[in-house]
């Protein structure tokens, strides 16, 4: 545990933290106090600060200065009392007889007491009943007085809230933050600043700590690094609480930032002791430049918050703000946004990609693959937008969209290609709300296409044993007849325990592994090795990614069971394949150009 030396120097930076020390006169204290004082009959009420050597007085009536020294302050010995410290006589007890204030003019001899405590559990002072003759408190009165002295604490944390200010680090807050750049943009017009953001720990982190240890400890690491900052950059630089652990501040732009940066996490990198614990912290910092009034307070925030994950993925812990990264993160929200209105404005459509048995040439499946055309964007890859789509909750609604186009495209590929299969791909998100197998087998009835029609593709990973839930619907989804395909498999997770627990008959090799193949003697026997377990373990194997006459005829030799690639087709609209099949001659066919 942490000593009494420790504990102090954390009660006084609190207290300090507090913005309360030399602060203005406020009627909402000396409300307070009067009450106190007519409530207990009192000639003097006070509200005391205990710093480290004074005690100073937030409200008081009946007591002329403002302030005195530590060592003649009664509240001093209150602040280490749980409860109440209540001395009927002053003069009798050995502790106070010499005190200035008892055996002076002051003639004080009653004195009761109790403690300011934080949320975070630090005394920063006593609300104070004092009186020129012995007395005593009964249990009410004891009552009344706690009870006051908790009015007073919580006048205290609506100030802290109310006074732009953050409760824990004592520094001023965001909102403070816009309106002093507000105040700097009229007394200094468009000058060049650069905008320092700092993220002192990692809220992941700050969770683990406070689980461990309670959040008291991430308050104080939080408040000793937000001092160490205002030590080493000085008074003349103002410090704002932009966030939990996210503290800004703003620098003439003709400033050396490098040297600055690397000063300030020098600084910040020294271990930090909270009860007793040194820990360090590894913070880093984005830094912006810009110029006083083309970009609002706000949103040089919101460009701080971007520069902070390159930060931290930089070895130097900090980055410059980089425009076209920001631009990318826009586009990523906007296409986000834009979604929902592309499937009711008819900006969706999907192509399909034939898949060829390697022994016959003749096409068995197409996959159902979809495009958006954006009206100012333009063309929109999947491999872009699908990745943003599954962070929404759009994504089911997308996925069941792409279900009933796909299958009622069915029978126009029944009338060229008869009892072909149609594979469409699954995303995790589809299987969150457990609705999965009723609206596919839903969908199947209303457009009554058999279930054993339909190849649903799922992507490997730790997400299939996430939840017991996803094996489940799978497995009701093979029960009811349809097909369940491992895409894209040979590469990042892939556990060849899939193979055995996933209700799948269909293996498709991931296309990186299927390229490189004929050139890269690794890679080929790595894929040689895959295939050969799938294949004994009676699954069907697909080559993704088969782009020339040499790999096609390497893939049929190693005994692939389907080919789907470039060199077969291209994907193309539905319209487009009476052309494939009409060029299509088993393996000899150009590929077809998307269209």
């Amino acid at each position: 545990m942490p000593g009494p030396l420790v504990k102090e120097k954390e009660r006084i930076g609190v207290l300090r933290s507090m913005g309360l020390l030399d602060s203005a006169e406020s009627e909402d204290f000396d409300r307070l106090t009067r009450l106190a004082a007519y409530c207990f009959n009192v000639p003097i009420a006070l509200i005391s600060l205990v710093d480290a050597d004074r005690q100073q007085f937030l409200s008081k009536v009946g007591f002329i200065p403002k302030e005195t020294t530590r060592d003649v302050s009664l509240c001093a010995h209150a602040i280490h009392v749980k409860d109440i410290l209540e001395v009927p006589d002053l003069s009798k007890d050995e502790r106070f007889q010499e005190n200035p204030l008892v055996s002076g003019q002051s003639h004080m001899r009653f004195y009761a007491g109790v403690p300011l405590v934080t949320d975070s559990g630090y005394a920063i002072g006593a609300l104070c009943l004092i009186d020129t003759k012995p007395r005593r408190l009964d249990a009410r009165m004891r009552e009344q007085l706690k009870a006051l002295a908790k009015l007073v604490m919580d006048q205290i944390a609506l100030r802290q809230m109310v006074g732009r200010r953050d409760a824990v680090s004592g520094l001023p807050n965001r909102h403070q933050f816009v309106e002093d750049q507000g105040t700097m943009l009229l007394l200094d017009g468009s000058v060049s600043r650069s905008l320092i953001l700092l993220d002192l720990l990692e809220l992941a982190h700050a969770h683990e700590i406070a689980q461990a240890v309670g959040i008291g400890v991430i308050e104080s690491l939080l408040r000793q690094q937000a001092q160490r900052l205002r030590k080493a950059l000085g008074a003349e630089v103002d410090i704002y609480q932009v966030g939990v652990t996210r503290l800004a501040f703003t620098v003439d732009a003709a400033q050396a930032v490098d040297v600055l940066i690397r000063d300030v996490l020098a600084v910040l990198a020294e271990p930090v002791i909270a009860e007793g614990v040194p820990v360090q912290l590894d913070a880093c910092v984005a830094v912006v430049p810009y110029v006083q009034g083309e970009r609002t307070p706000l949103d040089n925030l919101r460009c701080a918050m971007v520069t902070l994950g390159a930060a931290k993925a930089s070895e130097r812990r900090w980055a410059l703000y980089d425009a076209a990264q920001d631009a990318q993160l826009k586009r990523k929200y906007r296409l986000a946004l834009d979604i929902q209105r592309a499937i009711a404005a008819s900006q969706l459509h999907l192509v399909f990609q034939p898949r060829i048995d390697a022994a016959t040439g003749r096409p068995t499946a197409f996959e159902a693959l979809l495009r958006w055309t954006h009206p100012e964007l333009g063309e929109i890859g999947p491999a872009e937008f699908i990745p943003i789509v599954e962070r929404t909750a759009v994504m089911q609604s997308l996925t069941r969209w792409v279900l009933h186009e796909a299958l009622s495209a069915l029978p126009r590929l029944d009338a060229l290609f008869p009892g072909c299969r149609l594979a469409v791909n699954l995303s995790p998100r589809d299987f969150d709300d457990g609705k999965l197998v009723g609206s596919v087998l839903e969908l199947c009835r209303t457009l009554d296409v058999p279930p054993g029609r339909l190849e649903l593709e799922v992507t490997e990973g730790e997400w299939l044993h996430a939840e017991t839930g996803v094996l489940k619907q799978m497995q009701a989804l093979c029960e009811a007849g349809a097909v369940i395909a491992i895409d894209d498999f040979g590469t990042g997770y892939s556990n060849f325990s899939y193979l055995t627990e996933i209700p799948a008959s269909v293996v498709k090799m991931d296309q990186s592994l299927v390229r490189r193949a004929d050139t890269d003697a690794r890679h080929r026997t790595l894929l040689r090795s895959v295939l050969g377990v799938a294949r004994d373990l009676g699954y069907r194997t697909v080559a993704e990614g088969v782009e020339t006459q040499e790999m096609f005829d390497l893939m049929r030799e190693w005994g692939v069971d389907e080919i789907q690639g470039f060199h077969v087709s291209r994907p193309v609209p539905l319209e487009a394949l009476p052309a494939f099949l009409a060029n299509w001659r088993g393996g000899k066919g150009a590929a077809m150009p998307e269209t």
